[in-house]
């Protein structure tokens, strides 16, 4: 049977006898060692050390006077005023587009009206190019948007407000109703009648 005690008996004289040489005697933390007894815990300094407490008892932030305080102070407030004056800098330089509000949602409904003629979709065609006439009236103030009018009640509206244009209007939103709602057919060349006119009426004219 084997004898475990003597055994560890055994391994602690010669891990004591390795201990008592020179290069251990003396300790990073300067004390010595005289046997195996003394030899520190891990994660527990020799008493007297006191280098390692102070360190971790320091502050995390480190103690500043009052001048150091102001002119840290002084220099955090400056460096804020010159990010909000960039900032104001920026939003007053940038360019700003020239077109009015919504403009380019008449141009979108007149390119999208060229797509739809390129694929022989007349009708839809038509119903872009009058889509964007109204999205022009709406911006001008020639006539008021409202989900529940019809387009005779525009009609009338552009009597009042749209004088100069209202026989023109008159005739486009009729040529509309009859071929939107009446299932009217339509051709190429009305069609283009029809768009030559809603430019008229925008202002762009034929080069528009």
């Amino acid at each position: 049977m084997i004898n475990i005690k003597a055994d560890m008996q055994k391994a602690r004289e010669q891990l004591e006898e390795i201990l008592s040489g020179s290069e251990f005697k003396r300790s990073e933390f300067g004390q010595n060692f005289e046997g195996l007894d003394d030899f520190p815990v891990s994660g527990e300094a020799p008493v007297g050390d006191s280098s390692f407490s102070e360190w971790f008892s320091a502050p995390l932030i480190p103690h500043l006077s009052g001048v150091e305080w102001m002119i840290w102070g002084t220099l955090g407030v400056s460096l804020a005023v010159i990010l909000v004056w960039w900032l104001w800098n920026y939003r007053k330089n940038r360019p700003v587009s020239r077109k009015k509000p919504n403009e380019s949602r008449t141009a979108d409904w007149q390119e999208a009206a060229e797509h739809m003629v390129s694929k022989g979709a007349f009708r839809l065609a038509l119903r872009a190019l009058f889509v964007g006439l109204l999205e022009f009236a709406f911006r001008e103030g020639k006539l008021k948007r409202h989900p529940a009018k019809t387009n005779g009640e525009y009609r009338e509206e552009a009597k009042r407000n749209w004088p100069e244009s209202a026989e023109d209007f008159r005739e486009l939103s009729r040529t509309f109703d009859e071929v939107w709602y009446g299932n009217r057919a339509i051709g190429r060349e009305e069609l283009e009648r029809y768009r030559l006119l809603t430019r008229k009426l925008t202002g762009r004219g034929e080069s528009g």
